[in-house]
């Protein structure tokens, strides 16, 4: 009867073993896992800081050519532009010398010329007729404040003024025409860089 007990008592273990056995599964090893919980953390990179730019600088690091002539700073003039620069330095050269020397002289041909050479150089190829008719304009423009301002010797009244308009003028015919070759000069020579 103890053999039978021992008997029983072996087969409900072996079976039990069994049975645990085949409800559980084996621990395998994965050898993935292992190397990924081994291998050190990859480095950190840092972190790549936007470049600032400057004004008028390209990403290159190079001077941006906003415009196509590549030309930085002011951008260039329109017809309006061209006038109200002409008109201004004539005016103001005219007033110079009205109160330096009583009338035209030196500071109205300097400022004329260098104006008409300024203008033909920045205007815009669209507006360029205007550096053309603009010199003469202003410098008429320049003459008619100075014949208000100065004592005119033929009368007063519209005709007077006329006349002493056109006595101013042809006393600086040679700076007029001057001023106005210059611009033509130098239009010309941009219309055959353009071209060519």
């Amino acid at each position: 009867m103890s053999q039978s007990r021992v008997v029983r008592t072996v087969a409900g273990t072996g079976a039990g073993t069994g049975a645990g056995a085949v409800g559980m599964r084996p621990q395998m090893s994965d050898p993935a896992r292992e190397s990924s919980r081994s291998a050190p953390p990859p480095p950190r990179t840092p972190r790549a800081e936007p470049t600032r730019l400057g004004p008028g600088r390209a990403p290159g690091g190079s001077p941006s050519a906003g415009r196509p002539d590549g030309s930085t700073g002011v951008g260039p003039l329109t017809g309006l532009g061209v006038s109200l620069v002409l008109v201004a330095a004539c005016v103001v050269g005219a007033l110079l010398d009205l109160f330096l020397v009583g009338g035209p002289a030196w500071a109205l041909v300097a400022l004329y010329i260098a104006a008409c050479g300024y203008t033909a150089t920045r205007v815009r190829p669209a507006d360029w007729f205007a550096a053309l008719v603009a010199p003469p304009l202003a410098f008429a423009a320049a003459m008619i404040v100075l014949a208000q301002l100065v004592p005119q010797s033929f009368g007063s009244g519209l005709l007077g003024t006329a006349a002493t308009t056109f006595e101013l003028l042809a006393g600086k015919a040679k700076a007029l025409y001057f001023g106005a070759a210059l611009s033509a000069v130098i239009l010309l020579v941009r219309r055959m860089r353009q071209t060519s």
